[in-house]
């Protein structure tokens, strides 16, 4: 299926991950340049990166791509034009739901050849209940270490689910060709609720009692951050932010 334009980084290889998010993919077979109006750039001539420069929406007749469109992005750097596509794929086996998520970033250089960066996906099996599986938010597409290249994270939940249940949450963040991600579960907050206002949302650093029960422990925390170990303190720090700005699932 085929939507129309987007912006975001993709380079020539597409890079596997043992996490569910990037299991195994298979790279569109041809992709033609698409057909966006854009300034030719030389290998002299590079174009900046710029928040400003962001566009949704963008064409996307010649990119292809997996499910419905649930949102898509362009933009330029070094890597030439950006094309992202967030998308969802809802299917049923045997009449039961079944879900896949995937996040494309395209790029496309001067010469107008397109190569895919970066293939995030994740799903949700077959459910005997009600399979919830969205993105959340807007991406974070920034350029944090300023070398003219847009690092892009994204944010999702998934679960299946018969009851009220903390959602599988994560947050997966990549620059060029390394990953980085924050993966744990939302926090349910009933009405006249309170959060403490000091939460720690990093498991690895919290104190455990043998009497609490472990889904409390893990209650709208990431496992750890060690995928950040050797990355700009910046990237951690965003990533922190997005996954604070998601992570409370609501009910009034």
């Amino acid at each position: 299926m085929r939507l129309n334009g987007l912006n975001i980084i993709f380079a020539s290889v597409v890079m596997i991950s043992c996490s569910s998010e990037e299991g195994q993919i298979e790279a569109p077979s041809t992709i033609e340049a698409s057909e966006d109006t854009l300034v030719n750039v030389t290998a002299e001539e590079k174009p900046k990166f710029s928040a400003q420069g962001i566009l949704k929406d963008p064409n996307l007749e010649e990119f292809e791509f997996k499910g419905s469109v649930e949102s898509s992005y362009s933009w330029q750097d070094e890597n030439g034009q950006n094309i992202l596509i967030n998308s969802i794929a809802r299917t049923e086996v045997d009449g039961l739901p079944a879900a896949n998520l995937y996040s494309y970033h395209y790029i496309k250089n001067g010469a107008g050849e397109v190569e895919l960066l970066r293939l995030v996906q994740d799903y949700e099996d077959v459910c005997d209940f009600d399979i919830t599986m969205e993105f959340l938010g807007e991406p974070s597409i920034t350029d944090l270490n300023n070398d003219n290249y847009a690092e892009v994270a994204i944010a999702y939940r998934k679960m299946c689910r018969s009851d009220v249940s903390e959602c599988e949450m994560k947050v997966i963040m990549h620059d060029q060709k390394d990953k980085f991600g924050l993966r744990g579960f939302q926090y349910i907050v009933f009405p006249d609720a309170e959060v403490e206002t000091d939460y720690e949302y990093d498991l690895s650093k919290v104190n455990s009692s043998d009497d609490t029960p472990e889904w409390l422990d893990f209650r709208g925390r990431y496992k750890n951050a060690a995928d950040f170990t050797s990355a700009d303190p910046s990237y951690l720090e965003t990533a922190d932010s997005i996954w604070r700005a998601n992570v409370f699932e609501r009910f009034d």
